[in-house]
């Protein structure tokens, strides 16, 4: 176990040669937004993986915005070669005007590092997408056949180095409604124009679906999809895209995989949903991996909510999440805290929380959460 709190983002950004930690809040946790005040505003900031444990070094955040707290009050997302060649992406969100359908409207910030700080820098923009670029995406084709009013719904978009692109997505009505199954769009480096795959069908295909990819190398891809809106659906949807044609992927578990990932020996992580995590070695079956009990919790929760499984600088990570109870005055509420588990050896896990100053949001130790119940897992259909 590498870090456990009150930190709902715990997330890994590879930069080349530097493993970074994002943690903090998103900000959706202790604030409505409403028609006059929409603002989201996460409190987030950033340490570096030193080995077996985390180096925190106020320089990561130099020239980025702060509030009262010492916190950066932007969703951050990084990458490139630190410290000559890093951008920082700042993403302010706020609530989504009805009419336009969307859940949240993200507005993003880039910075470049320079003399010794970040500095804002609209060009980085270019250096997040490296390689060739592609030609315009064909918006206006890719769901000629579904009708004029017909668009194209993006799911997930995955670049290589190269600048060979996969986008995901399916096509919708006027009311973001899917009228196609899930289409891959590829661009590969040194071609002129994108070309469309229709993937596999899926009975998920009949609702709201989320899909992703696991982008490897320009012959390797994956694709999943799992409904965001209904646990009760246990479909398991994932194929392997060779660039030019798909091939299913069965797995022995009950779905839907809802995160993945693809670790540099070869082996695929998936976590089947939102309860257990499963690895498939290069030449082996699938089998489920232990997860080791948080620390800073009693009673201990029988299960974990496993939201997601990265992996990175040679080792794979998962995070996850447990129920607690947070007294009040007048009352008990209830909330979650995080783990983020490894399997890098690691000396001691660190404590997160973004409920004080950024000077205390990483340390040794931290106060016990009392143990909410939860809901025993679920049996498979038979």
């Amino acid at each position: 176990m590498a870090v456990e709190g009150p930190c709902p983002k715990l997330r890994l950004a590879e930069l080349e040669g530097t493993l970074v930690l994002v943690h903090g809040t998103y900000g959706l946790e202790n604030m409505v937004p409403t028609a006059e005040d929409p603002r989201i505003v996460p409190a987030q900031s950033l340490a570096v993986v030193k080995g077996d444990q985390l180096g925190v070094d106020a320089k990561w955040i130099e020239g980025l915005p702060r509030d009262s707290r010492g916190w950066v009050p932007l969703d951050l997302e990084l990458g490139g070669r630190f410290p000559e060649n890093a951008w920082l992406a700042g993403v302010e969100m706020s609530s989504g005007r009805i009419d336009k359908g969307a859940l949240l409207e993200r507005r993003r910030t880039y910075f470049a590092w320079e003399k010794n700080q970040w500095t804002e820098s609209p060009k980085e923009r270019d250096r997040v997408l490296p390689g060739i670029l592609p030609p315009p995406f064909p918006e206006a084709t890719i769901c000629k056949k579904h009708g004029p009013e017909a668009r194209f719904g993006r799911h997930s978009t995955e670049r290589l180095f190269s600048g060979d692109t996969l986008i995901a997505g399916r096509c919708e009505d006027a009311l973001h409604r899917a009228v196609s199954g899930v289409l891959v769009a590829s661009f590969v480096a040194g071609r002129s124009e994108w070309t469309v795959h229709e993937a596999p069908p899926s009975p998920l295909e009949a609702g709201i679906v989320n899909v992703d990819i696991v982008y490897v190398a320009r012959k390797e891809a994956y694709v999943y999809a799992w409904a965001p809106y209904d646990e009760n659906v246990r479909t398991s949807y994932l194929v392997a895209f060779d660039g030019s044609a798909f091939t299913r992927v069965e797995v022995p578990f009950v779905g839907p995989i809802v995160s993945m990932s693809r670790a540099s020996d070869g082996s695929l992580w998936a976590v089947a949903h939102f309860e257990s995590v499963y690895r498939k070695p290069k030449d082996g079956p699938w089998v489920e991996v232990a997860l080791p009990a948080p620390r800073f919790v009693e009673p201990l929760p029988p299960t974990l909510r496993v939201l997601e499984v990265q992996s990175a600088d040679g080792a794979t990570w998962v995070h996850a999440a447990y129920p607690v109870e947070v007294p009040r005055r007048d009352r008990v509420d209830a909330s979650r805290n995080h783990v983020l588990l490894t399997t890098r050896p690691w000396k001691k896990p660190a404590y997160c929380s973004h409920a004080g100053p950024l000077k205390d949001g990483l340390r040794e130790e931290g106060p016990k959460a009392k143990g909410a119940a939860t809901v025993k897992k679920a049996e498979p259909p038979p």
